[in-house]
């Protein structure tokens, strides 16, 4: 018997391990890449414009992400807003006649669902 679990146990261990050792290595990648981006990204003329900057999205590059100065003004259509008029009710079916408001900032990613013609559309996510 302990000559059956030993490649069992060695397997598992190996397997664990580079499992592990994958992960290391998509984490070193995104870290260069986040660097890269870093690089791209003007920190000064950011704050100068009341940004911030932070790691957006799913991996988290980092971005200047600026408020709008109407975020949270109820809205009836993104004409209304600097950004987008989005929903705040969880959910209502596309069609439904709803109020919502100005998006707070210009961050890139998330889910939302707009508002248009006084009207809620399907929710969208990006990122």
């Amino acid at each position: 018997m302990r000559v059956l679990l030993a490649p069992l146990i060695v397997s598992a261990i190996a397997s664990t391990w580079c499992s592990s050792l994958s992960d290391w290595a998509t984490e070193q990648r995104l870290e260069t890449k986040r660097r890269e981006a870093m690089a791209h990204v003007d920190v000064e003329a950011c704050k100068a414009e009341g940004g911030t900057v932070k790691g957006v999205c799913m991996f988290g590059m980092p971005a200047c992400v600026r408020p709008y100065r109407d975020g949270g003004k109820a809205c009836t259509d993104g004409s209304q807003c600097e950004g987008n008029c989005i929903q705040t009710e969880p959910w209502v079916p596309p069609g439904t006649e709803v109020t919502g408001v100005c998006e707070a900032s210009d961050e890139p990613c998330g889910c939302t669902s707009l508002v248009v013609e006084g009207r809620a559309m399907v929710g969208l996510c990006e990122d």
